[in-house]
């Protein structure tokens, strides 16, 4: 199992990780609590960012049994706008069209993934590009 602890040297500290026997320091050294602070906010960072990676291997498939609003609810949770379109652009033309039509009558085109979709989307392939 691992954990979290502290590592002491005399008056500085070290965040480390501990496995079984062995621990690995993952943090500079620190000898207040703002450079505690500092280190730990970082580690949870870092951490995050991992996290963030991670929900794109989990990231729920699209279909064209879907509904277009359960379509652009999953579409419009992604950060990254290059996967965004690549994502819509894999479904059939079709359905393609269905979320098209949702956007453009039922969200605003002004703000959030709505406002990239309008500027990106080409009516005539139901491409965005």
């Amino acid at each position: 199992m691992k954990k979290f602890g502290l590592i002491r040297e005399g008056n500085r500290f070290r965040i480390g990780i501990f496995l079984d026997e062995t621990i690995y320091p993952i943090s500079e050294w620190f000898s207040s609590y703002r450079e505690a602070e500092k280190e730990i906010n970082e580690a949870c960072s870092q951490l995050k960012g991992i996290l963030e990676k991670i929900k794109g291997f989990f990231k729920e498939e699209l279909s064209s049994e879907m509904s277009p609003e359960r379509i652009w609810k999953i579409l419009s949770d992604i950060e990254d706008e290059e996967e965004f379109i690549r994502r819509f652009n894999s479904l059939e033309e079709k359905k393609r069209r269905e979320v098209a039509d949702f956007v453009f009558t039922k969200c605003s085109a002004f703000s959030g993934k709505a406002a990239i979709f309008s500027m990106r989307y080409n009516t005539e392939t139901a491409l965005l590009e």
